[in-house]
């Protein structure tokens, strides 16, 4: 509680004076009766329709939660009064805080570092908020995330819509009837588990236990897979290191698909107090059981970075590239694929939480193949793609149960392509439950 108060008399936000009569709760305290404290509090609020004032009462309320050993009960205040005012620094510092103290990590980040794009932030607040979050990076810890819901998809079997493919031999048409585009409504889930073991202050050993399953009606779209990291990690100040190995192993319609093997090595950066960057290299080699598709076995080789710019205390943008090259048996399904994002995320009142990223993925095939072409011949032509994709995510805090709260997903791709029918369109809705921060 020193440290909490340290922080409430170092910070430049100020709650001002009281607008209501403070005589009765002044009263009340200097007896040490905070519940009854609260409940004058809780009848001004009540009364009061100012909006600043009933801000007021709700941080006092929290204040006194906090005096009564009840955090759960002030970090429930303090998430609805962002919910309503997501600008309310002050209150997001005591919520980062708050988390901070309960060992959610991946909230007290979140919110720390929006809170650390203030310009008028204290010397002192920001040096306490960087000493958090790099205390946040050396700790033991659990992280789990979980998310579950239904999918529905217009393009499951991401055909082109084109009835007939057909190719001229010696003046007479041979065709054949393409596979009309499907759509279904699937179910998915996804479920990560994460533990962070410290040796040292600077080393430790981090593992991940990942499962995720989508269920279609037709079995042969479905897949269920599960997989997992592990490997050392070294924390230096504003920045994190690790290397490791990985495994996965993928299902469909119960009957092994493929697995894959890997090393990775991955570093986490604070930059600046609002930027920060993030990059994976890693190695994996494909392998799949059916004897029909072990031609796409492939050794992929990748590279993966991220920036995240906060832009204020409730907004950041996120600049995302990725570089893969895909070493196949088979020389012709070799690819350099190349992907490309802009993403902004932003909190919104009452509750709402908006994320959209465009993005573009450039797919270049490194050797010939016969194809069929538009011209109903046979082509030897060098496949290259690209498809355009838009990835929007919306979410309320005031729809929540516990930590999870109804999330809506949208993505939407189309490709276009050199070959004849491998364009495609898809929109995909995720329609779930999701921890939230």
């Amino acid at each position: 509680m020193k440290k909490l108060a340290l922080l409430l008399c170092l910070l430049c936000f100020s709650t001002g004076a009281w607008a209501f009569d403070s005589n009765r709760v002044e009263t009340l305290l200097a007896g040490n009766n905070i519940a009854g404290a609260k409940r004058v509090l809780l009848e001004e609020y009540q009364k009061s329709n100012d909006k600043d004032e009933r801000e007021q009462i709700q941080f006092i309320l929290a204040q006194l939660s906090l005096k009564q050993g009840k955090p759960e009960e002030a970090i429930a205040i303090y998430r609805h009064m962002l919910a309503k005012n997501p600008a309310l620094s002050r209150v997001r510092l005591e919520l980062g805080y708050l988390y901070f103290m309960q060992k959610e990590d991946d909230a007290a980040r979140y919110h720390l570092r929006l809170v650390l794009t203030e310009k008028d932030l204290q010397p002192q607040v920001r040096q306490q908020i960087k000493s958090m979050l790099e205390a946040i990076r050396r700790r033991r810890a659990w992280q789990l995330y979980v998310s579950v819901g239904m999918a529905p998809d217009s393009n499951v079997n991401t055909m082109s819509g084109r009835r007939l493919e057909c190719f001229t031999v010696m003046g007479f048409p041979f065709c054949r009837e393409l596979d009309s585009i499907e759509s279904d409504v699937g179910f998915q889930g996804f479920a990560s588990l994460s533990y962070i073991q410290k040796l040292t202050d600077n080393w430790s050993i981090k593992g991940r236990l990942m499962l995720d399953a989508i269920d279609y009606s037709d079995d042969k779209y479905s897949f269920w897979g599960i997989g997992g990291e592990l490997g050392p990690r070294y924390v230096s100040g504003k920045s994190e290191y690790g290397l490791g190995v990985s495994y996965r192993q993928q299902w469909n319609d119960e009957h092994r698909y493929s697995h894959t093997k890997g090393i990775f090595g991955e570093s986490s950066v604070d930059i600046s107090n609002r930027l920060s960057h993030y990059t994976r290299l890693a190695f994996d080699k494909v392998e799949y059981n059916d004897f029909q598709y072990q031609g796409y076995n492939a050794d992929n080789y990748g590279v993966f970075t991220r920036l995240t710019y906060g832009i204020s205390n409730r907004s950041y943008a996120v600049l995302s590239a990725s570089l893969m090259y895909e070493h196949s048996e088979t020389d012709w399904n070799s690819n350099i694929r190349q992907r490309y994002g802009v993403g902004y995320g932003r909190e919104l009142p009452w509750g709402f939480n908006i994320y959209a990223e465009p993005n573009i993925t450039l797919t270049s095939y490194r050797k010939e193949r016969y194809f069929i072409g538009r011209n109903w011949s046979l082509e030897e032509i060098k496949r290259s793609d690209t498809t355009y994709g838009v990835y929007a995510s919306l979410s309320n805090k005031h729809l929540r149960f516990g930590d999870i709260t109804p999330t809506i997903n949208f993505i939407y791709n189309k490709r276009l392509s050199n070959v004849y029918n491998y364009d495609y369109d898809r929109t995909r809705w995720e329609i779930g439950l999701s921890k939230s921060f």
